[in-house]
Parts: structure tokens; sequence; C-alpha cells
């Protein structure tokens, strides 16, 4: 039963925070007086993440480090026919960087949405290529093909979005 339950924790956290994510990200480049909403999201998307993190190392790998280190090199040689277990630590900095980026949001908003495009690019870059290694590349089914939906309506409402910032100028 616990095996059962951690399983269906582990799973159902990571669904809810990319959720989240993605939902923040959308709201934000298809409307940008809703940006509080987005910003919310983003914060609860995070909040899910970290509780993702807890149950994968609780039920997962009995809160060990190197079992964590393993479990990722077993499922990246799997994937890909290599034995990495860096990507853990990618993914520590895929949650270290979403929470500086929450963080700038909340505590200076005015420095956050003023930052420069390179920057946004390169934050928000990082964490999609995160995302989207996680939920195209590794998963499968159902949530491969829907979250390549979801990559591509966000790559329409970014070129909009741009679009759209060219013409005002």
């Amino acid at each position: 039963m616990d095996d059962v339950l951690g399983e269906l924790l582990t799973v159902w956290t990571i669904r809810i925070s990319l959720l989240l994510f993605a939902a923040s990200i959308l709201i934000r480049l298809s409307s940008p007086n809703r940006r509080p909403v987005g910003r919310n999201l983003w914060t609860i998307g995070l909040l899910w993440l970290f509780v993702h993190i807890g149950c994968a190392f609780h039920f997962y790998h009995e809160w060990s480090h190197r079992a964590a280190l393993d479990h990722t090199a077993q499922q990246t040689a799997e994937q890909i026919g290599w034995s990495f277990a860096g990507g853990l630590y990618f993914n520590y900095v895929f949650a270290s960087l979403w929470g500086f980026d929450v963080l700038w949001w909340w505590c200076k908003p005015e420095t956050y949405l003023r930052r420069s495009f390179a920057l946004n690019v390169g934050i928000y870059g990082f964490l999609l290529f995160i995302v989207f290694q996680a939920t195209v590349v590794f998963a499968s089914g159902l949530t491969r093909w829907t979250a390549a939906l979801v990559f591509a309506l966000m790559g329409l409402l970014f070129i909009r979005s741009r679009i759209e910032m060219s013409s005002e100028r």
C-alpha cells in the first residue's frame, strides 16, 4: 500500500506543479494584465515542486542523495543508453532558479517586470529546457503529447507577444 501511495503522491505532485508552471506562463504570454494570477500560479507551482521533491526522496530514495543519483543514472541509461547521474544536479538548479525567480517577483516586482529580455530568456530558457526534457523526452504516451502541444502553444503565444511588442514601438 505504501508503494502505491508513494507513487501516486510523487507522480501527481509533479504533474500539478508542472500544470501550474505551464498555466502561469500561458496566462502571462496571453494576457499581461493577468500578471497577479500568473505570479500566484508560479508560486503555488513551485510549492508543489518542493512537495514532489520531498515525496521522491521519501518514497524512492530513503532521503539518500546517493540513492537519488543512482536512480537518476539508471533512468537516464534506460532512456538514452547513457548512465548519467548529473541530471539530478540540473534538477537542483531548476528548483533553485525557479525559487529565486519566485522570490524576486514577490520581493522586487518592479525590477522583476523590468528585467532585460536576455535575462528572461536565460531564466525561462533553462526552466523550459528542463521541463521539456522531463515531459517530452523522458515521458511517454499522453504526457508526452500533451506537453508537446503545450510547448507549441507557448511558442505561438511567445511569437505573438513579440510581434505585438514590436508593433507598439
